[in-house]
């Protein structure tokens, strides 16, 4: 059911509600007799005892109102994917590191460390401490390659950037 179907119902729910809340105690009234004593019965207590018979019953309906209307009206949070912009979440990082980053992504994910190094500004120390951060946050994985490292944007962050 949409939102739109459950608020109507929802509100035809309260003003259903609102008419029954309004209206029995009309009715109780004009049901309540006007002689005391018939057939040695006192009808006054005889109408109190049907009244005191009926609050579980009207109580329950209450109940089970609030119920449907708490169903109709509830908010449930669903969880929605939302495909996030890499340059917004590139904004936390330092200039070299987004360096580097931009860079992963460019080149889907995995890139040798030695051509990190050769990103203007950044030279071998700087890349390997770079590195070693983005290794200790959780953001890369380094593998041996020889003389030099693969470095690879971790699983989870390639699926939010580049969807695979």
């Amino acid at each position: 059911m949409d939102e739109k179907s459950k608020t109507a119902v929802g509100l035809i729910v309260l003003m259903i509600m609102f008419l029954a809340l309004f209206s029995v105690p009309k009715i109780l009234e004009e049901n309540v007799s006007t002689v005391c004593i018939v057939e040695g019965e006192c009808q006054h207590e005889k109408d109190y005892q049907t009244i005191v018979n009926l609050i579980p019953f009207v109580a329950g309906i209450g109940f089970l109102l609030g119920i449907i209307i708490f169903y109709l009206f509830y908010q449930r949070n669903e969880k929605k994917i939302v495909k996030r912009d890499p340059k917004i979440i590139l904004e936390m990082f330092g200039n070299e590191e987004k360096k580097i980053l931009t860079r992963l992504i460019e080149k889907k994910g995995e890139i040798l460390q030695t051509e990190i190094s050769r990103i203007e500004g950044i030279g071998k120390v700087k890349a390997y401490r770079i590195i070693k951060k983005l290794n200790k946050r959780g953001i890369i994985e380094v593998e041996s390659f020889g003389k030099t490292n693969l470095i690879k944007l971790k699983k989870e962050i390639v699926k939010e950037f580049l969807g695979e």
